[in-house]
């Protein structure tokens, strides 16, 4: 629930004063279509637009019109949802990224003792970038098992039906794959830069 000016503004993103959508429905299936008439009707009046003249409301079908792919509240909806999803994957992969910055910092020694023993730059490189992408596909793995979990709590609460698609688990899975790689190349390739002489001297 939010002012509705400031749904306007923030979320349809328009700078106006009045209203373009009202949603209501009939307590009886069966009076819908008389009251599709009765809105009509009315808005009409209170416009005072004649009979016959050119439509200027519109009253889509009750069911489904908000969950249409093509429908302005599905579109909204859609928009909103991926902007969150963007920021989550965004503050997750700075999230894994300080973690591997510590992790190198931390064991500055013992990259420098896999050095002295013949360890490549390029081994140490796919070691760290490999530890980036298990931790990223850890915190996955439990957001997706809570998120499922959440959404079976509120539909028996709640009363709404909700659909768990193996597909959105799977896009998540992968999604968090890309972030480990993305956020874990640049503490990588740090691991890898260290001099072993100088990693060697570290305590």
């Amino acid at each position: 629930m939010m002012p509705w000016t400031t749904a306007m503004k923030r979320i349809v993103g328009k700078d106006q004063t009045w209203l373009d959508d009202i949603l209501c429905s009939a307590q009886v299936r069966r009076h819908d279509q008389g009251g599709h008439r009765a809105d009509l009707r009315a808005a009409s009046q209170r416009h005072h637009i004649e009979p016959g003249a050119d439509e200027r409301f519109q009253r889509p079908a009750p069911r489904g019109a908000a969950s249409r792919p093509g429908s302005r509240p599905a579109t909204r909806l859609r928009l909103l949802l991926l902007g969150l999803a963007s920021i989550a994957m965004m503050v997750g992969g700075i999230g894994v990224m300080n973690v591997m910055l510590a992790s190198v910092s931390q064991r500055i020694a013992e990259i420098g003792l896999r050095c002295a023993v013949g360890a490549r730059p390029s081994a140490i490189q796919l070691q760290f970038l490999g530890e980036a992408v298990v931790l990223a596909l850890l915190g996955g793995g439990i957001g997706v098992v809570l998120g499922e979990v959440s959404g079976y709590v509120f539909q028996d609460k709640l009363g709404w039906r909700l659909a768990m698609s193996p597909e959105i688990s799977a896009v998540a899975v992968v999604a968090s794959v890309v972030v480990g790689v993305v956020f874990g190349l640049y503490p990588a390739v740090r691991a890898a830069r260290v001099d072993p002489i100088v990693a060697l001297r570290t305590e």
